[in-house]
């Protein structure tokens, strides 16, 4: 069995080239998926979070307000050094979780969507890694369309970042998203040679 970590920048296409991964037929785990079930109203994690950045990115209704937070840590490396030494060790718990689970039903390959794998430290420990890559025009367009964002708040997410160079020299596999049909034949030839390892 392999677990094989799908990463990149941030609105660089991983969902995009994951659910592919899945219309294949291969279990996709989603960190962003464990990181919002983990921040559930009343969760040990989001009492946490509150406790370490007020009582503000909390809603009216009890759920983290994403948008505050984000607002409290990007741009601020300490503060987002603090968010990510509270969410990331549980993330990768569960994800090991998940993904032992599906070994157990007899998954020879397991993915594991994961946005800041290097920044992280790899702590998930997967077997191989894709990373996912964009023209970084494209990319800080996407993310302002896709998040509302003004091109300054953008950069400052996208800055946050391991600079997306550095992924790809540390990637197994490097898939470029900026062609659909060529992003499919990429990841069809990548699965190929994956299950002829596992």
């Amino acid at each position: 069995m392999l677990e094989i970590g799908i990463t990149g920048g941030i609105a660089t296409g991983k969902s995009t080239v994951a659910k592919y991964i899945q219309e294949q037929g291969y279990p996709v785990l989603d960190a962003d998926v464990v990181s919002r079930e983990l921040v559930r109203p009343g969760s040990i994690i989001l009492q946490a979070l509150a406790r370490q950045f007020g009582l503000q990115i909390l809603k009216d209704d009890g759920e983290l307000d994403r948008s505050k937070l984000g607002n409290i840590v990007f741009g601020d490396e300490e503060k987002l050094k603090k968010l990510n030494s509270i969410m990331h060790p549980a993330i990768n718990q569960e994800l090991k979780k998940q993904a032992k689970i599906l070994a157990q039903e007899g998954y020879d390959l397991i993915f594991l969507e994961i946005p800041l794998l290097f920044e992280t430290k790899n702590a998930v420990g997967v077997d191989r890694i894709i990373v996912v890559t964009l023209n970084p025009d494209e990319q800080l367009m996407r993310l302002v369309q896709r998040n509302h964002l003004t091109n300054t708040e953008a950069k400052q997410r996208i800055d946050a970042q391991l600079p997306i160079d550095q992924k790809e020299a540390l990637a197994d596999y490097v898939v470029q998203n900026n062609q659909t049909n060529v992003m499919h034949d990429q990841v069809d030839h990548i699965i190929d040679e994956l299950r002829s390892l596992s």
